[in-house]
């Protein structure tokens, strides 16, 4: 295989093709495993393309991002970019809990980020903050002590979602954020509110987990012990690792809006878009939305209806209707879908049961590569010549049927223009226990990647 083949021979880099049964989908994999250079990176990435590593770092430790990664990752992609942070930015279209932005301001570059997410841009605008000695003295003194335990709330005051938490939690909850609400504008009351929204989980008797918020008890029962701690923690690592005061741009919007923020952007800085860094929704049906009810709906940024029509604006990833049947264009998921669709009935006839969940991962997977062959096309057109774009990425499989998910973004990537530099495999990939079982296949085939791309 040229310049593939000396990669997938390792035992972590495995040639996917051969395990798919579509000719369409056979060949076209094949062709990009023969085009792409696949690099065995796993003992540099592994333990980065997570959040647990970076979970006690300072900014990270805030608050728990279900999608984050290692800023040492970002950092170390950025070097290889080789962009001057003196005429170029660094940019995340799904910035989520800002780990792109911070590393990127770490190492002296201009950040912009933007996410569909409302809770994204409170923690992002937090972190990237440059507060002064005389503020953090201030904001330290706001909860020197526990003012707002004597708050009087409203009997009939109960946000949604209010029984998400138990009684005592709850009442303490409500108090904290009445008090915020008396405190002047400024960088305080921003610092003690975006805190508020760092205990809402602990604070509640849900966890998030796989498609929402999973039922479990509180991990805390003295809130305000939880929330003077958590600014205490802001406050000293502003404090003992200050961030340069760059500029910054922070949205909530779509990554399909990605082009217009970066012409608004360059125009404000007058610098060129260097290096784009990000991690999409991977292609597991999962509804993170879902995972921050609490704190979009609890939390007040956006109502029920809002939350409904908020979805619509998200990149495809998750389980939906497949009464209407679509076709998205895009040859190489078209022949995944077809895959899928012809070993559905095999298994039902298996096991006796209409498989109602994979029966809906076609729609998902056409509307999923749709949707990221457009974010694509907007990354594109806002590179700079020389700019680079990387994009950590998980694969999937359903009923047996591997979705490499790495392989066809590169492949996309390459059809709008970009140059595929490589594929830095990071670790293996999971997937459950009884595809496993019934595909033993799957254990040494799936993996987490970063694409890596040059215009």
């Amino acid at each position: 295989m040229a310049g593939a083949s000396s990669a997938l021979t390792d035992n972590l880099v495995v040639a996917q093709a051969q395990f798919h049964s579509d000719a369409v989908c056979k060949t076209l994999l094949a062709d990009c495993e023969n085009r792409y250079r696949f690099e065995n990176e796993t003992k540099l990435f592994a333990d980065l393309v997570n959040f647990s590593t970076a979970k006690n770092q300072p900014y990270q430790r805030w608050v728990r991002y279900r999608e984050g990664y290692s800023p040492i990752l970002v950092k170390e992609l950025i070097k290889r970019s080789q962009i001057n942070h003196e005429k170029m930015f660094v940019a995340d279209p799904m910035m989520g809990s800002g780990s792109t932005l911070v590393a990127a301001k770490e190492l002296g570059f201009d950040t912009m980020g933007i996410d569909i997410n409302p809770y994204c841009e409170i923690i992002t605008n937090l972190k990237l903050s440059s507060p002064d000695e005389k503020e953090l003295c201030e904001l330290t003194d706001l909860v020197s002590r526990p003012f707002w335990e004597s708050e009087v709330l409203s009997e009939n005051d109960n946000p949604p979602l209010s029984d998400y938490f138990p009684e005592t939690n709850l009442e303490m909850v409500q108090k904290i954020r009445q008090w915020i609400g008396k405190i002047p504008e400024g960088f305080c009351k921003s610092t003690l509110h975006a805190a508020w929204f760092f205990c809402l989980e602990n604070s509640s008797n849900r966890k998030k987990d796989g498609n929402g918020l999973a039922t479990r008890p509180a991990p805390i029962d003295n809130v305000s012990e939880f929330f003077i701690t958590t600014v205490k923690d802001i406050a000293e690592d502003f404090k003992l690792h200050p961030l340069d005061d760059n500029t910054n741009y922070v949205r909530t919007c779509s990554a399909l809006q990605f082009s217009a923020c970066v012409s608004e952007y360059k125009e404000e800085i007058g610098k060129e878009l260097g290096c784009v860094i990000f991690s999409p929704p991977y292609a597991n049906s999962f509804d993170y939305f879902e995972s921050y009810k609490l704190e979009l709906l609890f939390g007040g940024l956006i109502s029920q209806s809002e939350f409904c029509d908020r979805k619509k604006e998200l990149i495809r990833n998750y389980r939906h209707s497949n009464k209407h049947e679509v076709t998205c264009g895009i040859d190489i998921a078209e022949a995944l879908c077809r895959e899928i669709n012809e070993e559905i009935p095999k298994k039902e006839a298996k096991t006796g049961k209409k498989d109602g969940r994979t029966r809906l991962m076609p729609n998902m997977i056409r509307d999923y590569f749709s949707d990221m062959n457009s974010v694509l096309k907007e990354i594109y057109e806002s590179l700079s010549v020389g700019g680079t774009c990387y994009i950590v990425v998980d694969q999937s499989a359903y009923v047996g049927v591997i979705i490499p998910t790495d392989t066809i973004l590169a492949l996309l990537a390459e059809r709008k223009g970009f140059t595929v530099e490589k594929i830095s495999i990071c670790r293996k990939a999971a997937t459950s226990g009884q595809q496993l079982k019934q595909y033993p296949y799957l254990k040494n085939t799936l993996r987490e990647s970063i694409v890596c791309l040059k215009k």
